[in-house]
């Protein structure tokens, strides 16, 4: 993988997409079946762990793996869990506890990391003197669960926020394809949508740059004219989007391709189900041009039946800022030397915001950037 430029390490966004993932065709047949293909393989090859949160996502890999280990009589999926005590936030045992009990799994892997997942901490700071910058800023949080599955294999939900999210301009899509009588919203929409172009620029400084005050005006201009570009071609209808966007977004397979090159380190393959090409075009068939207003809506359509209904339902996200951002962060972030990137940066915000409760995630990958300079 290229490095990451320094527009990436100064926002922590990753845009574009990589015209190296070809765009898929959609399939009719059955979304779960082409996890099937994915999993028998590797649930064969032995040892398979889940990196398992609770959340919606690691939920349906942990089911559907279990479902599928059990139909072809192979060792059941290992689930792994980080758990931050105390941590605003992070808190999802409930979740979990519901889920392993449901499926009845005799083996689960609870791990309390404690403060060592910090952005200045020795394991984040060990991959980037090794590996130099990587996406996401927190993606050391691989290393506890690779330890633990090494020399089997890691199942990990990313690519579950994108492929299975409800279509934002669902109302509009459904009306083009007949599914739904026009109506006001949907003019308003097709308006809203035909006029989109017009003042983007304006709208990106407007709206997304005052999420970004650490970065100095003329870079903030130029993550402007990026996010804009970024979103000049964004297809109307559900299934096109998921196949020609969303599957084929740089952020996503730069996250795929460090966190395998992480968990590669200390001998554990991984894999993303979520992002497996069988998986995601039988999405797109699923979806059709309308897709489905809510994320909820969307899984139950794909994985109806394979798991209770109440699983597919939003829940509050959990945050684990306080296990990457912790005290020793605040303090190496006061004293730390940000004149190699001064002419990018403003400083004053920067140091403002790193002194604030919950720094951003997009921050990350400049300290450690900046940290691993010292060094």
């Amino acid at each position: 993988m290229r490095r990451l430029s320094r527009l990436e390490v100064l926002t922590g966004v990753v845009l574009g997409l990589d015209d190296a993932v070809p765009v898929l065709a959609a399939d009719a047949r059955r979304p779960v079946e082409a996890w099937e293909h994915l999993l028998v393989p590797l649930l064969e090859r032995g040892s398979c762990f889940v990196a398992f949160s609770g959340g919606r996502d690691s939920t349906a890999i942990l089911a559907i793996a279990t479902n599928v280990a059990r139909a072809h009589g192979l060792e059941e999926p290992i689930p792994i869990t980080l758990r931050f005590p105390g941590v605003e936030g992070a808190e999802e045992s409930a979740y979990q506890d519901a889920v392993v009990a449901h499926l009845a799994l005799r083996r689960w892997e609870q791990l309390e990391p404690g403060d060592s997942l910090d952005v200045f901490g020795e394991v984040a700071t060990g991959l980037s003197r090794r590996f130099g910058a990587l996406y996401p800023g927190n993606v050391h949080f691989v290393v506890p669960m690779a330890e633990r599955a090494r020399g089997g294999t890691l199942l990990i939900g990313i690519g579950g926020d994108e492929v299975m999210s409800g279509h934002a301009e669902h109302a509009l899509a459904a009306t083009l394809r007949g599914r739904r009588l026009p109506g006001r919203a949907a003019l308003r929409a097709l308006l809203a949508r035909s006029t989109r172009r017009l003042g983007a620029h304006a709208r990106a400084r407007h709206d997304v740059l005052p999420h970004f005050p650490w970065l100095a005006p003329r870079v903030r201009a130029a993550f402007a004219r990026a996010l804009v570009e970024d979103q000049r071609e964004d297809p109307l209808f559900a299934d096109r989007l998921l196949l020609r966007r969303t599957q084929r977004l740089n952020y996503v397979r730069r996250a795929m391709a460090d966190v395998e090159l992480v968990a590669s380190s200390y001998g554990t393959r991984v894999a993303f189900p979520f992002l497996d090409a069988r998986f995601v075009a039988r999405v797109a068939g699923r979806l059709g041009g309308a897709g489905f207003a809510t994320r909820a809506q969307t899984m139950a359509s794909v994985f109806a039946g394979e798991y209770p209904a109440a699983w597919f339902e939003a829940r509050p996200k959990a945050y684990f800022d306080g296990a990457f951002w912790t005290p020793l962060a605040s303090r190496v972030a006061r004293s730390l030397d940000v004149s190699p990137l001064a002419e990018f940066l403003d400083e004053r915000a920067l140091r403002e915001h790193w002194a604030s409760p919950r720094p951003k995630g997009n921050t990350y990958i400049l300290a450690k950037y900046l940290r691993l300079l010292v060094f």
